[in-house]
C-alpha cells in the first residue's frame, strides 16, 4: 500500500495486505552499546516468504543473552516468532508478537498475553535503525531503547 508520496502506509486492521518484502529494509547486521556490553542483532534480507534473526549480548567477553527470530506470514498477517535463550538450555517455545502497524519507518510487533516485551518496534533511521520493546515489569511499564548501527560501515537504509 502507498500513500501516494511511494511511502508505505497502513492502519492497524490491515496487517494481513503487506508482506515480507515490506520488512526488507531490517535486513543486516547491527549493534549497539547497552546494558555495560555490545548487542548485536542480524536480520537476513526476505526470502521464501519469511526473515530469520537472532542476536546476542556480550559482555566482559561473555555472551550474557541471545535470542533466535523469524517473521513469517500467517492467516492473520506478519508474525515474529521469539525464542528467548540458549538452546542447550532446554526446550524453548517460541514467542508470536503479531505486526500490529508498519507506516514505512516503525514496524509494530505486539502480543498482549506477554509481560514484558509486550511490544518490539523496528524504526528505521537515517544512519541505522533503532529499536525499543516495552511492557510490564515489577507493576510499571517499562521501556528499553536500542540504537544500533550498521556492523561495517554505514547503513543505506
Amino acid at each position: 500500500m502507498s500513500d501516494g508520496d511511494g511511502n508505505l502506509a497502513m492502519k492497524t486492521n490491515h496487517a494481513v495486505d503487506l508482506t515480507i518484502e515490506d520488512l526488507a529494509w531490517m535486513a543486516g547486521a547491527w549493534r549497539c552499546e547497552i546494558w555495560g556490553g555490545v548487542f548485536e542483532e542480524f536480520w537476513t534480507p526476505p526470502s521464501g516468504g519469511i526473515m530469520q534473526g537472532c542476536g546476542r549480548h556480550t559482555a566482559d567477553g561473555n555472551c550474557r543473552f541471545m535470542e533466535f527470530m523469524s517473521i513469517e506470514n500467517g492467516p492473520d498477517g506478519l508474525t515474529m516468532h521469539m525464542i528467548l535463550g540458549a538452546p542447550s538450555n532446554g526446550d524453548k517455545k517460541p514467542v508470536p508478537f503479531k505486526l500490529t502497524s508498519l507506516d514505512g519507518k516503525t514496524a509494530l510487533f505486539e502480543n498482549p498475553e506477554v509481560d514484558f516485551p509486550s511490544k518490539i518496534a523496528y524504526v528505521k533511521e537515517k544512519d541505522g535503525m533503532s529499536c525499543w520493546i516495552e511492557g510490564m515489569r515489577m507493576g510499571r511499564i517499562t521501556k528499553e531503547d536500542f540504537n544500533f548501527r550498521k556492523i561495517g560501515g554505514r547503513s543505506k537504509n
